[in-house]
């Protein structure tokens, strides 16, 4: 009850049962000398000090109701059903409050006692949850109950170790120049569409030193509150050399300006993008749904984050797949993720829909880079970078000569466009060598799982490797299988016909030591003449997937040959593993 703005205890007797001692202790427990002082106004999502005090003075004032809970289960109703009329507010934060103090109280109440409350708690919360109506409402009350253990949990389940994998192999990129080297893949003005709780950039603080960028500005967007205060309070540290902004917008109806940007990065937050209407209907047996991943929306937030980069800026995204949730069953607040999830989490299921489909529907977006990182046994972290193209932008692009002859029709130099295919595919290569170590560190057993790989040998560059395969007859030098430690195929796809093209993998395959590096590396757009052209997603979907129980994909990148030309080599980089 409220006694002048002051929330009240109800009337007890003079004489203290064990129950009202019980009671006492836990007050003087938990609050010490602040009992009684009067109650703020608060939201229903406040993590003040003064709101936690309430719930759990609350929580105290019932505890003894609690201590008899294994012999009168209808007290322990009474219970709850006490605390939270008294609350006012039967939202997912303040239930999942008294979840907290309920398993604090391990002291005081029975493990039978304390699995009952909790149980009934998480019943009123599913129930909350899938009442609400609204999508952004139910992120919203996801990420401000999670804030607190957020962290913990991204660390205990390996998302963060892979993230910071990949930072480092996108700073190794950034380092050799892949893409355009006069407009680095991480720039100095960065946008944080889904900050969260400021990870993502206090690794790229730790890893970005000063000699690669001295001052970055960031703009860090989150809907959440609690998690921008902690994200605050983390990139503190980092004030002499990122000057942090803040924005709390929708990214469904975001605006972050035209062109204000050198680099844009959403991570682990695609999955959770989805179309409220849609959203709607898919309660309706009679409706037809566009699409189940909702890609359409999500094309749209990703075109949002385009008209935010200047020309020639990044966009970077970063997520999961398979996507799932890395769960701990045995937490609470596990639970009720795993619910909140399920009613908004709409993923795209491969990787080849996002490229393919999402991306390909983007204005100017070309593709600069893929890196890979594992989290566990069950799924990996990707890095999926694009650049806002000018030329592709503007369609100003056109072929490489493909031959002498032809670059004297259109007064290009043919040394120079030799000079720069040999440049781009140099990049190729060293760029493999730069982000092999970091791909190497996630493959090692992680919250005490063993093995089931063999070690990688760290990539070589072509001049240290044995075998680089530009002509077919080059196999025949591999007479014993397994010797090799990396193979290079250089610019021969696009000569042979599919079924010697599967065959001389295979070799490659034979010829490759376990733990040893594939990579592929070719033009495309296929140069005028090619016998037998291949398109790109045809290497992983198609050629690769023969042999999925034999190679793990690492990596793959795009270096434009020369500016104002559509032509690239591409690379793309397997490891061989034990058949399983």
């Amino acid at each position: 009850m409220r006694r002048d703005g002051i929330l009240a205890l109800p009337d007890k007797p003079e004489k203290k049962s064990g129950g009202g001692r019980l009671r006492d202790a836990l007050k003087r427990r938990a609050f010490g000398k602040t009992l009684g002082e009067p109650r703020r106004d608060t939201s229903p999502f406040s993590q003040s000090p003064e709101h936690q005090q309430d719930v759990g003075l609350l929580f105290a004032s019932m505890a003894d109701e609690y201590e008899k809970v294994a012999r009168r289960e209808e007290r322990h109703q009474m219970a709850l059903d006490s605390i939270i009329s008294a609350i006012g507010d039967e939202s997912v934060h303040n239930l999942f409050q008294i979840i907290q103090h309920v398993e604090e109280q391990a002291d005081y109440l029975s493990p039978q006692a304390r699995k009952m409350a909790v149980e009934d708690l998480l019943k009123r919360i599913f129930k909350r949850i899938e009442a609400e109506e609204d999508p952004v409402r139910v992120i919203t009350n996801l990420f401000e109950t999670w804030a607190p253990t957020y962290d913990q949990h991204m660390a205990d389940t390996g998302h963060d170790a892979a993230v910071n994998a990949l930072m480092k192999q996108a700073i190794e990129l950034r380092r050799m120049g892949l893409g355009n080297a006069s407009n680095p893949i991480i720039g100095k003005n960065i946008l944080e569409m889904s900050g969260g709780t400021g990870t993502v950039i206090k690794l790229l603080c730790d890893n970005l030193t000063l000699l690669d960028e001295p001052l970055i500005r960031v703009t860090l967007n989150d809907l959440s509150p609690a998690m921008a205060d902690i994200a605050k309070r983390k990139l503190a540290c980092f004030s002499h050399r990122c000057k942090l902004g803040g924005e709390q917008q929708d990214l469904r109806k975001a605006r972050f300006g035209l062109g204000a940007y050198d680099t844009a990065i959403l991570s682990q937050t695609l999955h959770l993008i989805t179309d409220p209407e849609l959203l709607h209907a898919e309660g309706d047996p009679d409706a037809v749904a566009e699409s189940p991943d909702h890609r359409h929306i999500k094309r749209k937030v990703i075109e949002k984050a385009f008209e935010a980069l200047t020309l020639d800026g990044h966009f970077i995204m970063i997520d999961e797949w398979p996507a799932k949730l890395s769960d701990q069953p045995d937490r609470p607040m596990e639970r009720i993720i795993h619910r909140m999830f399920h009613e908004t989490f709409r993923p795209i299921v491969d990787r080849s829909i996002f490229r393919d489909n999402v991306m390909q529907n983007v204005k100017g977006a070309r593709f600069v880079a893929e890196l890979k990182a594992r989290i566990d046994g069950k799924h990996s972290m990707y890095m999926i970078i694009y650049r806002k193209d000018r030329d592709k932008l503007y369609n100003t692009e056109r072929p490489l000569p493909y031959d002498s002859k032809e670059a004297r029709e259109r007064g290009i130099g043919w040394g120079k466009v030799e000079k720069a295919r040999k440049d781009a595919m140099d990049t190729i290569v060293k760029c493999c060598t730069g982000i092999d170590r970091h791909f190497i560190q996630t493959y090692r057993p992680v919250n005490g799982e063993r093995a089931k790989w063999t070690d990688f040998i760290p990539f070589s560059l072509p001049w240290e490797s044995p075998l680089s395969v530009n002509n077919p007859s080059n196999l025949q030098m591999s007479r014993e299988k397994s010797q090799f430690d990396t193979i290079v195929i250089s610019e021969r796809l696009h000569q042979m016909a599919e079924r010697p093209r599967r065959d001389m993998i295979g070799k490659v395959l034979k010829s490759l030591k376990i733990g040893g590096a594939i990579l592929i590396v070719d033009e495309w757009p296929p140069p005028a003449g090619s016998l037998g052209p291949i398109r790109k997603r045809d290497i992983r979907n198609v050629l690769m997937e023969q042999f999925q129980k034999r190679v793990i994909f690492e990596g793959s990148m795009r270096q434009t040959i020369m500016h104002g030309y559509s032509s690239g080599y591409y690379g793309y980089l397997f490891r061989k593993i034990k058949c399983v």
